[in-house]
Order: structure tokens, then sequence, then C-alpha cells
């Protein structure tokens, strides 16, 4: 099996799933270990038949881990961190243990970010909320961005929109720029903005092909003028 490695990018005091599955009910008294090589204890998280096994974890997690019950036996293993600190940037390795052996299945890289606070003029055509990943795209690469309220604002797949699946709220108001798979630029263009936009907008990015998963958010306030043209341009800039 190939090891996975994926970056998550997130923010103080926020949740983030770390995902991780592997058809562990073929093993005989399998554990689950989530680790920080980086760290002294490494243990992040350990789960056995017999539940949650905690004595070795690492102080700086204590009360902020959790896994699904039936992690076991579904083979979902992915690890649930909350109340998100700095000093959690690093890699976790998903490992998979039995009496044959050991298996690293996974690992994902957690960034932590200061929040981007997107400040607009009031009254202004449209406002660009920043979402932007390094190194070329596979074309199955799926972006999603919604609001706080997990509504759906804007949905590409498959080198294409998917305007079916946006809330009516944001309906013929956002726009990507072109050929955002070779650029990595996810960045959203929203029109005709309000005091009702004042949110917590969320771009998620993923790609089956090459394993990739990211995560970004943008806190919506004021107005600022920058907008994206018909030609994937930007139109105006004065920040």
């Amino acid at each position: 099996m190939s090891l996975q490695v994926l970056a998550v990018e997130t923010y103080e005091g926020q949740s983030v799933l770390l995902f991780c599955e592997f058809e562990i009910f073929e093993l005989d008294q399998p554990t689950v270990k989530w680790s920080r090589s980086d760290l002294s204890p490494p243990i992040v998280h350990q789960r056995q038949e017999e539940g949650d096994q905690l004595m070795d974890q690492n102080q700086l997690y204590i009360g902020r881990t959790s896994m699904k019950a039936d992690a076991l036996e579904t083979g979902d293993l992915s690890l649930k961190l909350t109340n998100l600190q700095t000093s959690d940037t690093g890699t976790y390795s998903c490992t998979v243990r039995n009496v044959r052996g050991e298996l690293r299945v996974r690992d994902e890289e957690l960034l932590m970010e200061k929040e981007k606070m997107v400040e607009v003029l009031s009254g202004e055509e449209c406002v660009l909320l920043p979402c932007k990943m390094m190194g070329l795209l596979p074309k199955d690469v799926k972006v999603e961005w919604v609001d706080a309220g997990n509504r759906k604002v804007h949905v590409y797949q498959n080198g294409s929109d998917k305007p079916e699946e946006q809330n009516q709220l944001y309906r013929n108001r956002t726009k990507l720029k072109r050929d955002l798979w070779k650029t990595g630029d996810f960045s959203l263009s929203l029109r005709h903005p309000t005091y009702r936009d004042n949110n917590v907008y969320t771009c998620s990015v993923h790609s089956w092909l090459r394993n990739i998963q990211m995560m970004k958010q943008s806190f919506l306030s004021k107005w600022l003028n920058y907008c994206i043209s018909g030609a994937g341009e930007n139109i105006s800039n004065r920040i």
C-alpha cells in the first residue's frame, strides 16, 4: 500500500477531521495509533478493541481528540481534533498494528494559519475571497466554497461549475478563475455583496487522483474593491 500524504490548513480554535481508512476488520486484535514523531511522547490518540487507550497520550491533546465508536468495525479511523492550537502544527501518522506487525497507512500535515480577514468598502461591486494552493493539480479537482451555515456558495468539479448545487442566496453572484487546476488559485469572486454576506467562508479542495485535501477559511466583514473579470483577470485592486 502506498503512503498517502495530505495537507490540511486551518485556524486556532477550530476543529478538524484527519482522515484515515483501512480494511481493519480482517485483522486480529487491531490497534490504531495516531502519532506525531516530533513529540515525546508521540501518541496523539490510540484505539484498541476494548476502546480508547490514552494512558500514553501526549498531554497537549488531553480532552481534544476522538474517533468514531465503531471505527474498528467500519474501517473509518479518522481522528477529530478540537480547539486547535498553534502547537498542533505538524505531521500526523495513522498507523494500524496487530499481532503480525504494523503498517503506517497515512500521513496528514496540519498547518495552522492566521485567520484571513477580508475587508471591503460598502457599495462596491464585488469581493475576492482568497484560496490558493501550490503546484499543478489533476483535472478531477473538486473545489467547494461553503459559508458558516454550511450553505454551498460555489461548487466546481471536473472542469466545470455546478450551479445546481449552489444555495439560492449565492446564485449568479459567484465566479472562479479560469484554468484553476493549472494555477492553484481557487479564490472566489462574490458580486454585489451586502451586510448579509458578513460570514466565515471555507474553501475545500479535493482530488482523489492525487490524494489531495486542503481547507482554508476567510472572514468577510466589510467590503474590498477586488474583482475577477470574465477573462479571469483582476479588474480592480485598491487595497
